[in-house]
């Protein structure tokens, strides 16, 4: 059994790590494997964001665990295999739903897409409704298109392949 203090560091190199492949890997799909993509769903499944909490001293890392989440979902979707799809898409679909859901937010929105968190669940819901069509995953990507902060506009899309 490892002593807390071991696993507290395993879990902040778990951390770094994906704070640093997420977003390589939403841009560069060669960065992105099936190992990858398992690892990081079953971290985001796990972390905890609590919106109730946004004051707190560690809201920058609240926000890094929501994009996060975000990331491994949006990615689950568009790089996962159709049994791992399966699997994990109520739980993406949530995640997504909720990130797009989110008060448009001009002034904290970021112009490329691996530190967006609305266009990274906006690219995890189309890859979502690619996979399976439904009139919800449809209307949430028309009322991100529709948003003020442009977040369907103006990000820089990764190449689609």
């Amino acid at each position: 059994m490892a002593a807390p203090d071991q696993l507290q560091r395993s879990e902040k190199t778990l951390d770094l790590m994906l704070r640093v492949r997420l977003p390589l890997a939403l841009s560069d799909r060669g960065k992105s494997s099936p190992d990858f993509i398992t690892e990081a769903v079953a971290w985001a499944q796990k972390v905890e964001t609590d919106p109730e909490d946004e004051q707190s001293e560690e809201s920058d890392k609240k926000d890094w665990h929501k994009q996060a989440r975000v990331t491994a979902a949006a990615l689950a979707l568009r790089d996962g295999g159709e049994e791992f799809c399966a699997k994990n898409e109520a739980w993406a679909r949530q995640v997504l739903v909720e990130a797009l859901g989110a008060p448009d937010d001009p002034i904290n929105s970021h112009p490329m897409l691996p530190y967006d968190t609305v266009a990274i669940a906006a690219v995890g819901m189309m890859n979502l409704v690619r996979r399976t069509p439904d009139a919800a995953g449809l209307r949430s990507l028309l009322d991100a298109a529709a948003r003020s902060d442009d977040v369907m506009l103006w990000r820089s899309w990764p190449e689609a392949s």
